[in-house]
């Protein structure tokens, strides 16, 4: 019914927010221009600093009154470097200048976003545009590598690559538009009986052969789902977190170990800087192996890659990520140490970047145009329900969420159609400290005592969603249900009673933000 209910809610109600929040989004760095014109259509004021550096709009956005930000990597940096500096209370202090989500446009976030849900502020990414291009990016960067897809104006990947080799570091702007036949860019290829001559000779380079992909994130599906070389192969998958909704034809692996055994293309697609690929890992991959990173540089030892390389045990390597990239990389460029105990990563990036064998990138797969402009839009979308209505979606340490629609509407012999609830009914939405025992029971019985007078009174919890635990960090609760006020309270005093509820579910030790949503029906037309 969630589907069903929704839509009747929207058909149905208004909602009105208190604490009333501000009615304004902040741009920031690389956010594309198509999220201008996405907040204005959303009903919301675009305040454009996308021209300031990061750190500097951050501190400009200390003294305007905006409720969400949308930026890109310079954002993540700009926030992880005030908290390491020692600026450690600058999310408190965007959270008391109104500021309710921080959105990151992409699928990377630096920041410290558990310190964020802790001052109240949720953090989201917007990983469907990256999920795509790095997809295709990947697919480009192996089509360069086997030799079916050469021509520069057709694959960018070999563009970027020339200039790695050129010693070029920055990022190079693509559209998926223009690319090769070799690659499915739509990704519906798979959908197609007899393929296209081109994709079949791309799903014909690793038809049987063991694939070992590791992480199985939103990128990691995406890629197992629609890349073309992995259409005729045997996919193996590690992920300490696999999916359940994983294709069918793959094997889920039980340790990494087990899907490195013999693989003869390896694909990383995990989250974090671990490094995961020595010397010992590439010796259980098959003689004349593919490594492919999209994923982070550190994940890779550049030395026992360049030396694997060098040995012939890895037969190429696809890499837009390295261990030190950027302008962090210039310094190393020249003079490279003879005596190899004296070549530092970055040397060892560098070399990479240099070798025959090796496609390198400037971590440019999500630099692609329609990228940008999907995940400037999915920010915007994202953080407007969290403003308007309290969803969280693709939230970074905080659950996803959905607005308890299933109070305010239901079915009926196969419709769904509104509960004449006479303004009586809300829904309370408190972000909190999930390893607080009693902290939910104590925020409804000293809102219920407020409201009734009452020692010991109960609140009609109508529906609602519990808190999930989250992934390798600590529980970050989000406590969502539609509520029935209490006989003898009267709601018609406007505002005042709402206000009232928010300020004291968030005075209460544990709660970092306490909002109260009041659905009215819509005025007939």
């Amino acid at each position: 019914m969630a589907n069903t209910a929704r839509a009747a809610f929207e058909q149905d109600f208004d909602v009105d927010v208190f604490p009333n929040p501000p009615r304004q989004i902040a741009l920031t760095d690389g956010v594309a221009d198509k999220a201008v014109s996405e907040v204005e259509a959303l009903g919301f004021t675009p305040v454009d600093l996308r021209e300031m550096k990061p750190a500097d709009a951050i501190r400009k956005i200390e003294g305007l009154r905006v409720s969400a930000v949308l930026g890109r990597g310079g954002m993540d940096k700009a926030l992880k470097t005030a908290v390491r500096e020692g600026d450690v209370s600058i999310f408190s202090r965007l959270r008391d200048s109104g500021v309710l989500a921080i959105s990151r446009a992409g699928n990377g976030v630096d920041m410290d976003r558990q310190r964020a849900f802790d001052s109240g502020v949720i953090v989201t990414r917007t990983p469907r545009g990256n999920a795509e291009a790095v997809r295709i990016w990947q697919d480009l960067q192996l089509a360069a590598s086997t030799g079916l897809a050469t021509d520069p104006d057709k694959n960018p990947a070999i563009r970027d690559n020339a200039l790695a080799k050129k010693g070029g570091v920055e990022k190079l702007g693509w559209d998926r538009t223009g690319v090769t036949g070799v690659v499915d860019p739509d990704g519906t290829a798979y959908a197609i009986d007899n393929q296209p001559t081109d994709v079949e000779r791309a799903s014909a380079v690793f038809a049987d052969k063991k694939i070992a992909v590791i992480g199985a994130g939103r990128i990691g599906q995406e890629v197992i789902s629609k890349s073309t070389f992995l259409y005729r192969a045997d996919v193996h998958v590690y992920d300490p977190f696999p999916p359940t909704n994983l294709d069918t034809r793959v094997t889920i692996a039980n340790s990494m170990e087990e899907a490195l055994a013999d693989a003869e293309l390896v694909m990383l697609h995990l989250d974090g800087e671990n490094e995961i690929l020595t010397g010992r890992e590439f010796a259980m991959l098959k003689d004349g192996a593919t490594v492919c990173n999209m994923a982070r540089g550190g994940c890779i030892n550049p030395r026992a890659l360049y030396e694997a390389l060098a040995s012939g045990k890895i037969k190429a390597a696809c890499l837009d990520t390295h261990a030190v990239e950027g302008d962090d990389l210039l310094p190393f460029m020249n003079n490279v140490p003879v005596n190899k105990d004296e070549i530092r990563p970055g040397h060892w990036a560098h070399m990479l970047r240099q070798h025959p064998k090796c496609v390198a990138g400037n971590h440019s797969a999500a630099s692609e145009r329609q990228a940008q402009s999907i995940n400037a839009v999915d920010g915007v979308r994202g953080v407007a329900a969290f403003i308007e209505r309290g969803e969280i979606v693709d939230g970074v340490c905080a659950p996803t969420t959905e607005f308890p629609y299933t109070g305010f509407v239901e079915g009926d012999n196969g419709r769904t159609r509104p509960i004449d609830t006479h303004g009586r009914r809300f829904a309370l939405e408190l972000i909190h400290d999930g390893n607080i025992p009693g902290l939910l029971d104590a925020v409804r019985r000293d809102i219920a005592r407020h409201l009734t007078g009452k020692i010991d009174p109960v609140l009609d919890l109508v529906s609602g969603e519990l808190a999930k635990l989250e992934r390798g960090g600590r529980r970050n609760g989000v406590d969502f249900h539609a509520i029935e006020l209490p006989e003898g309270v009267n709601p018609d005093d406007e505002g005042k009673i709402w206000r009232e509820i928010a300020r004291r579910a968030e005075s209460t030790r544990g709660v970092r933000l306490a909002r109260v949503f009041v659905p009215k029906r819509k005025k007939a037309a």
